[in-house]
């Protein structure tokens, strides 16, 4: 119902849709979120127009990003922050490294040639999906990105913020 009024919104605007950047305009793209905590799986996404994906290239790889998946949206930011990690990763060649909450899986795929394996870490589906394609898409075998089959909070110490987290894996 909310992406029908959106939709004839749009189509009534005088404003011209951002379709190519350098061409200017206005309405490129619009997600429409409720302060519910559900995801594209619980409530599928209805794409108005456009593309269900964007590209992104960040230290020479390129990344797939879908609506529901992480990726830092500052590129320049990121590169300093990745090529950061990438300095200071002490892990050897025959050593695992364990990407937790590895969205897209880009620092996976950017430590992956420094090392045996990476194992990858995300409860969003669809960021699983997109973090397989993106390790297929820049030719990186050694990364494996996993979801949990269950994943339950257990507030352990109510008086802090901090909260332990119990995850079950499945292969």
């Amino acid at each position: 119902m909310v992406a029908k009024c959106y939709e004839e919104f749009i189509r009534l605007s005088p404003l011209d849709p951002c379709i190519l950047f350098h061409e200017g305009g206005h309405w490129r793209e619009i997600t429409e979120t409720t302060m519910t905590r559900c995801s594209n799986e619980d409530s599928p996404y209805q794409l108005l127009y456009g593309k269900s994906h964007i590209y992104e290239e960040v230290l020479g790889s390129k990344f797939r990003i879908s609506a529901d998946a992480f990726f830092q949206v500052n590129t320049e930011a990121a590169e300093v922050l990745y090529h950061t990690v990438r300095e200071l990763c002490l892990a050897k060649e025959e050593d695992t490294v364990l990407d937790v909450c590895c969205g897209t899986g880009v620092i996976g795929i950017i430590l992956s040639s420094k090392v045996k394996k990476v194992i990858g870490i995300e409860v969003i589906e669809q960021a699983v999906k997109d973090a397989n394609h993106n390790a297929s898409l820049n030719g990186v075998l050694n990364c494996e990105p996993f979801r949990p089959t269950v994943a339950i909070p257990v507030d352990m110490f109510p008086h802090t913020t901090h909260c332990e987290l119990v995850l079950v894996f499945e292969r």
